[in-house]
């Protein structure tokens, strides 16, 4: 296979960072979509395990049982390992889907992630997410009596603090080019954020490899319900019958729920016809 040409060249710029303790597999796909089309000196997979990962920096940390121990390590001092001045953070349902996208006026920011639908503050998602050391050492300095979730810590609850020190956080418009979450799919941005988004980062017949991979906890979560509606809605039968069956095979309560949603959405197709 050729190799993909590449889109820019972020080394000495741009760190990748990835904290993952639980589903290191899925992290590392995470990291290899977001590097097909970018060149990195610094690759960061904060874990604690030990893992030993061609071109990546395995550093160890304790495990992340919580998204509440996320958001504390999130705002901690893991940036004192980053040399670049921005980091880009990545997870494993959060990574590059549109490379061509990239723009270098992004790195003209402190903090850029998905805008959160219906907020003026709305800049934003820390699931994928371009952010400045500068930023987290200023962010080190604050009092966190609550911490969670880290992205609103820094975005919301302390953006007018982090200003007056002189962060600059991105405008909605070029937020929508670099990142969505719950919605702003219409703008192809440069990246995504959730599980329950797949469908907008791989063609059926990827998003049903990934799936045949995955962990019975990721299809079984939330957003695994999630990603079956959007399927369903998409008509998407390849993926709609992976995540049927594995999901069947899951508590009563579940089972209950994923036949109720394949008949509620097939009901619905019907009237709509």
């Amino acid at each position: 296979m050729p190799e993909k040409t590449l889109i820019a060249d972020l080394r000495g710029r741009v760190a990748l960072v990835c904290l993952e303790t639980r589903h290191l597999g899925l992290a590392l796909n995470a990291i290899r979509r977001c590097t097909e089309r970018f060149r990195f000196d610094e690759i960061l997979l904060f874990t604690d395990q030990d893992w030993v990962v061609d071109g990546v920096t395995v550093v160890r940390c304790e495990p992340i049982r919580s998204a509440q121990e996320y958001s504390k390590f999130m705002l901690g001092d893991f940036h004192r390992h980053i040399r670049a001045p921005h980091f880009l953070v990545a997870q494993w349902d959060g990574f590059v889907i549109h490379p061509e996208k990239w723009r270098e006026d992004f790195l003209a920011w402190d903090y850029i992630g998905a805008p959160w639908p219906h907020r003026d503050d709305a800049v934003g998602n820390g699931g994928f997410s371009l952010r400045s050391v500068r930023l987290h050492q200023a962010v080190s300095t604050l009092p966190q009596p609550e911490c969670h979730p880290e992205d609103s810590f820094i975005c919301l609850w302390n953006r007018p603090q982090l200003e007056a020190l002189g962060m600059r956080f991105a405008p909605l418009a070029l937020a929508r080019e670099f990142s969505a979450e719950t919605d702003g799919y219409e703008y192809q941005p440069f990246g995504f954020h959730r599980f329950g988004n797949f469908n907008e980062a791989y063609d059926e017949a990827g998003l049903l490899d990934f799936l045949r991979a995955a962990p019975d906890d990721i299809l079984l979560s939330t957003e695994g319900r999630v990603l079956l509606k959007k399927s369903l809605l998409l008509g998407r039968r390849a993926v709609t019958r992976e995540l049927m069956a594995r999901r069947l095979a899951g508590p009563l309560r579940m089972r209950i729920d994923t036949l109720w949603i394949r008949l509620r959405y097939g009901l619905r197709r019907v009237f709509s016809r």
